[in-house]
């Protein structure tokens, strides 16, 4: 198992994690004379920012940035510049030139997360041209609409060498979640197939659901779930029912006991 499959804390080797990392090595490793844009896109909860996350603190050594709805191309310059680690420059051509030289220096491949947030003439524009100077992989990671929004600006549309699409969670990214969001805890076969199956395979859904189901083990001093112990309800992206949200009756649990001050 190589470095960047190796499960870490807070990390899990999902299967979108590996789409992004190969997107990324493709770009970077172009053939001559191939621009080298991607585009990584998806549905919400696929995991998309964890795999940039994940690849940022690889040997990729990824410049990762999150845009925001707020502020111009200015602001992009200062978050791309403060990511690489440098001071920002007060003006915005002196910002350009920063990153782009930091870029063409250190090759760092950049992921623009949230890259619906960077669709107007300006910032997708400033986008390419650093793409043009620096010559590395730049990565536009956002919803599944984005490759449509893009047809929009053809000079960057136009480079993009391949298209991505974050797949749903599979049932060994459930196991591979467990690992990091129910440590310590065994979840059944039966029980990760009903989370994935009420998670709508969502990853976030799904990581959310197992941290509950371990808070429920712990309590209960479980060290294996099935789904005929778990009593709780499942997040499943709908707003609970008129019951609410399922509590743990912590009544005659250990933890109860203990709580109480009894062994």
């Amino acid at each position: 198992m190589s470095d960047d499959q190796r499960p870490s804390k807070g990390f899990a080797p999902l299967a979108n994690v590996a789409r992004l990392m190969a997107l990324i090595d493709q770009c970077q490793n172009r053939d001559y004379g191939l621009a080298g844009m991607g585009c990584f896109y998806g549905k919400t909860g696929r995991g998309k920012t964890q795999g940039a996350i994940h690849a940022s603190n690889s040997r990729m050594n990824v410049c990762h940035i999150e845009a925001v709805p707020l502020g111009g191309v200015k602001k992009l310059l200062e978050m791309i510049v403060q990511e690489l680690g440098l001071k920002p420059a007060r003006l915005s051509s002196d910002l350009f030139d920063q990153a782009a030289q930091e870029l063409a220096i250190t090759q760092r491949p950049l992921i623009i997360d949230e890259a619906d947030l960077v669709l107007n003439d300006t910032k997708i524009e400033t986008i390419r041209h650093l793409h043009d100077k620096s010559g590395v992989a730049v990565i536009l990671m956002g919803e599944e609409r984005l490759p449509h929004k893009l047809t929009q600006w053809e000079r960057v549309h136009r480079r993009i060498l391949n298209w991505v699409e974050a797949e749903p969670a599979t049932l060994q990214d459930v196991g591979h979640l467990a690992a990091v969001y129910a440590q310590g805890v065994e979840i059944a076969p039966d029980l990760q197939q009903a989370i994935l199956t009420a998670s709508g395979a969502s990853q976030g859904y799904i990581a959310n659901n197992l941290s509950n189901i371990r808070n429920f083990a712990v309590i209960r001093g479980l060290h294996r779930v099935t789904r005929a112990d778990w009593t709780g309800d499942f997040h499943t992206g709908n707003p609970p029912g008129r019951g609410g949200v399922q509590q743990v009756d912590l009544k005659e649990t250990g933890m109860a006991r203990r709580l109480k001050g009894g062994k």
